[in-house]
């Protein structure tokens, strides 16, 4: 009676870890497509992005191409000329010299 209540409760246990095994594989399976999905939606999002990227620096480049064509910029910075120091009405006149 020992040995047969072994040899069943061993092979319960086989059983038991074969289908646990058999879960554990499957798991890995849908894991494994679920990861393959993932990486193919990236490489779609990788190019879109690329593509709209390319398309942003064309714009760019054609914004700045109009920029410098209508507002040329100087070759120096000119200065203004500053008004000249006024001093009348500041000072008394200057006289020539009287004897007194």
């Amino acid at each position: 009676m020992n040995d047969r209540s072994n040899v069943l409760l061993l092979s319960s246990a086989v059983i038991a870890g074969v289908a646990a095994l058999f879960c554990a594989a499957r798991r890995l399976c849908w894991s494994t497509a679920a990861l393959g999905e993932i990486r193919d939606s990236v490489k779609e999002n990788l190019a879109e992005t690329r593509t709209v990227h390319k398309l942003l620096r064309r714009q760019r480049g054609a914004i700045n191409q109009m920029h410098q064509y209508l507002m040329p910029v100087p070759k120096g910075v000119k200065k203004r000329h500053r008004k000249p120091n006024r001093i009348n009405g500041r000072i008394s006149e200057i006289r020539p010299f009287q004897n007194p």
